[in-house]
């Protein structure tokens, strides 16, 4: 990592900015942001398929902007401290004088940054460190420059305009606050609406007791005592009649195995037409054959589709089914892979009753992560 911070650092001593209007567009790989018609900018790969940098600067001047992206999630304090050390090794950076760590909030993405003074031949500069995880990824942003660059307000100009086609929400950001985050002990985090209930069943979980309030989101903490937890329609525990005519169910199945037995939290899926076609086979059949055995139909089946969630990658199945007469049921499966254990996460409900479930089923996968990456 320390190779990567000095190759900033070539830039960021050697280049400026001045207080013209934004009217350039600096773009590289689904990343873009404006800069003053004096400005150069200089896009590169830094690491194969790893690392990946824009460096913006003033011709002639002394200030300048980096946005550099690296293909892993770092802890925040350490890269930030790493930057820290990295800068103070350089002769134009020796004397710097750095603030301690504080967090921000950049995009709805909670950040770490530390401001810095220094001086140079007479010159003096200061400057701002920020960094952040989104989506498998930790991100830099660092500007650097004199009283008018800041007086003018260059810099957060420039971030203004910054748009990464790769960033999301964070899962956090995303639950609204009558949801519930269950935080499964030892595999991760899923919200669930307030539709919805636990299954209280001692054969498949058993509650915490211990319930954690804040000022945005109820967490309750559970453990899986068994391989799934059940969520269905909220009062089905009391046997009310009302959640007893609803049908939905959010199911969360998880597999244990041996290291590399799964695909890695963050894989890469490419398959040839012929592999996607068995892979879309086998699920359609390990669907298929055990609801045969229980008298239900297939109605649909729709095409494999794979994604990314919280920089977690998903394969998913959809269809509909049928169980004799009874009203037809969509059934949407979720696939998350972490190198030795696996979770599907299952949302069902009857499309006649979609006005209902629909809405808020969409939004539960966003919500999901893994609590430790492998």
């Amino acid at each position: 990592m320390l190779r990567y911070i000095q190759f900033i650092l070539f830039f960021v001593i050697s280049i400026s900015c001045n207080s013209q209007e934004l009217v350039q567009i600096a773009s590289y790989k689904q990343v873009e942001l404006k800069l003053p018609s004096t400005w150069n900018f200089k896009s590169q790969e830094i690491e194969s398929d790893f690392a990946y940098q824009i460096s913006c600067w003033e011709k002639g001047g002394s200030n300048s902007f980096v946005f550099q992206w690296i293909e892993t999630e770092m802890n925040m304090e350490e890269y930030l401290e790493t930057m820290k050390e990295s800068l103070k090794e350089q002769i134009t950076h020796k004397n710097a004088i750095f603030t301690d760590n504080k967090a921000d909030n950049f995009q709805n993405n909670k950040t770490l940054y530390s401001t810095f003074v220094g001086e140079l031949l007479d010159f003096k500069f200061s400057g701002k460190l920020i960094v952040f995880n989104n989506n498998g990824r930790t991100f830099l942003i660092m500007h650097q420059g004199d009283d008018e660059f800041y007086k003018v307000q260059t810099a957060d100009k420039i971030i203004s305009t910054l748009k990464v086609g790769f960033l999301r929400e964070t899962a956090q950001s995303e639950i609204p606050k009558t949801w519930t985050l269950f935080e499964i002990e030892n595999i991760g985090q899923l919200a669930i609406p307030p539709s919805l209930e636990l299954r209280d069943d001692n054969s498949f979980t058993a509650l915490a007791a211990d319930i954690i309030y804040d000022s945005y989101v109820t967490h309750k903490k559970i453990k899986m005592t068994k391989s799934q937890l059940v969520f269905q329609p909220k009062g089905s525990n009391e046997l009310d009649k009302e959640a007893f005519s609803k049908y939905s169910r959010i199911l969360i199945n998880y597999n244990k195995g041996e290291y590399g037995d799964f695909y890695k939290w963050n894989e890469k899926y490419e398959f040839t037409n012929s592999e996607y076609k068995e892979l879309d086979e086998y699920f359609k059949d390990e669907v298929v054959t055990p609801m045969t055995l229980m008298n239900i139909k297939l109605i649909n089946w729709y095409p494999l589709e794979f994604g990314n969630v919280n920089g977690l990658s998903y394969i998913k199945i959809s269809f509909t089914r049928q169980m004799a007469n009874n009203p037809i049921v969509k059934v949407i499966g979720y696939k998350f892979f972490n190198t030795d254990e696996a979770v599907e996460i299952t949302l069902s409900y009857r499309l006649s009753e979609s006005e209902i479930w629909e809405a808020d089923f969409s939004k539960v996968i966003n919500t999901f992560s893994f609590k430790t990456k492998k």
